[in-house]
């Protein structure tokens, strides 16, 4: 049995199947282990797009009530400051926003001999690239996530090549011993055989 959030969900789940590499591998394994699985049960969940309202600062309702003061024939507005929704108020509102139409569906999906050779193969070849690369001490660079529908990845400058060794050292900021309470006791002097 699979869960998955979603932001929609697709016309057909064996679409969403067979983009899930990481559903193959589960079962592959399992197979491997003796486990004679024929298919797994997907659960979608559409997640939800509602944000619980903040409400507004004094200062912000005095600035839009004096602007629509401003606007009014009569130099006057019935507006009121618009609280911080309840957290009573927010779930109600999601629950009727899951109600209103169908946003969860669960499906029983095959998986066939063929779809799990190939995330075998997708496998296999993923782990020769990983040996590949630790035996030369050369990573893949995998730019297109440099920016993404979230933003841009924290690390991007450090990674661009005009950025020299010095000039990334400056941009780290050096981590201080997590137990520093400790520091005032003496260690015992550690040897090879300790490792």
């Amino acid at each position: 049995m699979e869960h998955k959030t979603t932001s929609r969900l697709m016309d057909d789940p064996q679409d969403r199947l067979w983009e899930d590499t990481q559903v193959g591998i589960y079962v592959s394994y399992l197979r491997d282990l003796g486990y004679d699985i024929q298919g797994v049960i997907y659960s979608e969940l559409v997640k939800c797009s509602l944000i619980q309202k903040k409400g507004e600062s004094e200062k912000d309702f005095q600035e839009r009530y004096a602007g629509l003061c401003a606007k009014s024939k009569t130099g006057t507005s019935t507006a009121k400051r618009q609280l911080p929704e309840s957290d009573d108020d927010y779930a109600a509102r999601v629950r009727e926003w899951y109600q209103s139409e169908n946003r969860f569906r669960r499906t029983e999906l095959y998986l066939s001999q063929q779809q799990l050779d190939l995330v075998r193969n997708d496998i296999w070849g993923m782990t020769q690239q990983f040996l590949d690369a630790r035996r030369r001490d050369d990573w893949f660079c995998n730019r297109e996530n440099c920016t993404t529908l979230f933003g841009e990845c924290p690390y991007r400058k450090y990674c661009q090549p005009n950025y020299s060794e010095d000039v990334r050292r400056e941009m780290f900021e050096v981590a201080l011993t997590p137990h520093t309470e400790f520091e005032s006791f003496d260690t015992p002097e550690k040897n090879d055989a300790d490792f």
